[in-house]
């Protein structure tokens, strides 16, 4: 009699998921590119998949953010900084630069009270997320509260600029909000007179005092035709 040999089944092994491809400049939500966080189960490709030429898109790229600096921003309560100052991560803080505006869009974005972002929209009219839907009907877009106890919108509309940054020889991400609204449409004035890519303001900052205590507030100015022809062209030959 012959005995049947058992033939152990292989094991398949299960495809791993596949990763979520972080927000480039085409659908950036505000996050520091210091959160993204790497797969160290992802494995090696093979040396010829690799370029020292490579041709980024849009989608590829994930520019800082140029940040003013408060009494609780994290680089001010370590010492790094001071308020009032302007932060991008890898450069140290400036009293003032000089920027060079690329690229415009108006956002909305929700988030709840632990900071996580819970709606945005990257066209101000139409949210992704909870609750997400049209901006305009969106409870999240309306003041609450009787007369004299006013609450503003949970939901906060921004004026979003790309904007190359002299000093750093660099791009980021600038947001004018809240009480910087009005600093944004003086610059939203500027760069409807003379053009996006044709202007160049140096951007300060200024302490204001409110109910919460002293906060800092940006502040533009117009350069010279010289200064302003240099931050121009340098932003220029770097391609943006």
């Amino acid at each position: 009699m012959v005995e049947k040999k058992k033939v152990a089944k292989a094991k398949t092994a299960k495809p791993q998921a596949a990763l979520p491809a972080p927000a480039g400049m085409d659908a950036y939500v505000g996050k520091d590119p210091a959160a993204l966080i790497e797969d160290d189960e992802v494995g090696t490709s093979a040396i010829v998949a690799y370029t020292d030429k490579p041709t980024f898109s849009s989608s590829d790229i994930v520019p800082s953010m140029l940040r003013l600096a408060q009494g609780l921003t994290p680089e001010v309560q370590d010492g790094s900084a001071k308020p009032g100052q302007w932060l991008m991560p890898g450069f140290k803080p400036y009293d003032a630069v000089t920027v060079v505006p690329l690229m415009f869009a108006k956002r909305r974005e929700y988030r709840d009270e632990d900071g996580q972002a819970m709606c945005v929209s990257d066209n101000s009219l139409e949210g992704v997320g909870d609750p997400g839907g049209i901006c305009e009907a969106c409870e999240m877009n309306k003041w609450a509260g009787e007369r004299g106890k006013r609450k503003p919108p949970a939901c906060t509309f921004m004026y979003a600029y790309m904007v190359y940054v002299l000093e750093a020889d660099s791009i980021a991400i600038l947001y004018f909000k809240r009480t910087s609204i009005g600093i944004g449409r003086m610059l939203n004035a500027m760069v409807a007179q003379k053009g996006m890519r044709e202007t160049a303001i140096r951007l300060s900052s200024k302490s204001q005092s409110g109910k919460k205590g002293a906060y800092f507030t940006p502040m533009i100015a117009p350069l010279s035709a010289e200064l302003s022809q240099e931050a121009i062209s340098a932003a220029a030959q770097k391609g943006f």
